[in-house]
């Protein structure tokens, strides 16, 4: 991810989209669709490195409740969001350990 980064003009989202694509089974995307999914409101946070790995550590544990893959768990994310634009109250707690994370 680092490495990545170090590119011109690639951040966390775009890195994130690369990994996807090479290791579907280590990473996951975090854009904004996603991230509207899980009722967190876009800002500079997730540009963070630190911001991602919560996020991805968070996504594994999703996926693994819901015994699906990272990638359907993205496709879902993804999917509320086009359908509803708004924050589901089912991942609200997931959220909440972002957050909790993400604020220290």
């Amino acid at each position: 991810m680092d490495t990545l980064c170090r590119l011109k003009g690639v951040g966390i989202p775009v890195a994130s989209a690369i990994l996807t694509m090479v290791y579907p089974e280590k990473y996951t995307i975090i854009d904004f669709r996603a991230l509207e999914a899980l009722g967190i409101k876009r800002g500079d946070s997730e540009e963070t490195l630190y911001y991602y790995v919560e996020y991805l550590k968070t996504c594994r544990r999703i996926a693994n409740d819901c015994k699906v893959d990272l990638r359907t768990l993205d496709r879902a994310l993804w999917q509320w969001s086009k359908e509803h634009g708004g924050p589901t109250t089912v991942l609200m707690g997931r959220v909440e350990e972002i957050e909790a994370r993400t604020a220290r």
